[in-house]
């Protein structure tokens, strides 16, 4: 539904006709809006990207046999070969997924297939990070779907426009129901660990059904954290470090939201969930302090991002609990 607001002046008085007010406001601010535009959307026959996320659900998947069936893929965005231009990366369901390369001004090449990168992945988020340290961007991507060969991605840049997946080897493979995730150092060694959020939402779970809450790592909907042992090997330390509660996750932030230089975790929770502020302990562990800076959280989560709205300098608990106050949300830290 379209909303037109018209300024009130002596030619809009003059005028004879309520509709054609209503249509030469429109075409004004249609003119107007055209004239200011920052962004312009360019065709693929411009840009050569002609990725298409196609769902057509059958026997083995549809809405019944996985929930998240239409939650949706991912896209990454990184310099896969140090030219100084962003690259793209498209997570596919039931089609592959697909890299394109920067070419400049705005062209791009599909290199899946020679990249090495064509597979079967029902593909989630999708993050680019250099994960083995050695100046060149990766590609890690998470896996959900009722596959029974269900398991993350990461594709190790050879340096050369080909990568070469090696999930298992680093031990990142994982095989649970994996929304997003997140490239990061927590404990401040120097190196980059993993935080992956999970959603194995299914009508089985009645995941919209008010229920005793999972508090202690027991749940099969817990997040995961895994530490980067410094020898491109990871270890998953959730349980360790605090990482416990249940949720349906589908959005994931990593920031400094108590301004004490270390990185915090925010997390959106779907369906009645309550949403998890993870803040690090400079130990090696977390405590979820949602209740500490959060009134309300909405429920059925889709997602989240962090900024300074109000351009105070702060990304941190005094903006978030601006934004929650307005919420029309449910008050769950009781």
């Amino acid at each position: 539904m379209k909303y037109f607001f018209i300024h009130k002046t002596q030619k809009s008085a003059r005028t004879t006709s309520l509709l054609f007010s209503f249509l030469l406001v429109g075409l004004l601010v249609n003119c107007q809006s055209r004239k200011e535009s920052v962004f312009s959307l360019l065709p693929s026959r411009q840009t050569n990207i002609h990725f298409n996320n196609l769902l057509d659900e059958t026997e083995e998947q549809n809405v019944n046999t996985y929930m998240n069936i239409y939650t949706g893929a991912g896209v990454a965005a990184g310099d896969i070969n140090n030219d100084g231009l962003a690259d793209l990366f498209f997570s596919g369901n039931q089609v592959s997924s697909r890299i394109y390369m920067n070419k400049g001004e705005l062209v791009f090449e599909d290199i899946t297939e020679s990249s090495g990168m064509m597979n079967n992945s029902w593909a989630t988020g999708a993050v680019m990070a250099d994960v083995n340290q050695d100046g060149w961007m990766d590609i890690y991507i998470c896996a959900s779907g009722n596959s029974p060969d269900r398991k993350n991605l990461l594709y190790i840049n050879n340096q050369n426009n080909t990568f070469t997946e090696s999930a298992a080897e680093f031990g990142i493979a994982d095989t649970r129901q994996s929304m997003h995730a997140s490239f990061f150092d927590y404990d401040k060694d120097g190196d980059l660990d993993l935080f992956i959020i999970t959603n194995p939402a299914s009508y089985e779970n009645k995941v919209n059904h008010l229920q005793p809450r999972k508090l202690n790592g027991e749940s099969e909907s817990s997040d995961i954290l895994y530490r980067n042992n410094g020898n491109n090997k990871f270890t998953d330390v959730s349980r360790e470090a605090g990482i416990l509660v249940e949720g349906y996750s589908l959005g994931l932030a990593i920031t400094d939201i108590n301004n004490d230089q270390w990185p915090d975790i925010f997390i959106s929770n779907d369906f009645v969930g309550n949403d998890i502020l993870y803040i690090n302990n400079q130990d090696g562990t977390f405590t979820n302090q949602a209740a500490t800076y959060f009134k309300h959280t909405s429920f059925a989560g889709m997602g989240n991002d962090v900024a300074d709205i109000n351009n105070d300098g702060l990304v941190n608990g005094i903006d978030f609990k601006a934004m929650s106050d307005q919420w029309q949300s449910h008050s769950a830290w009781k």
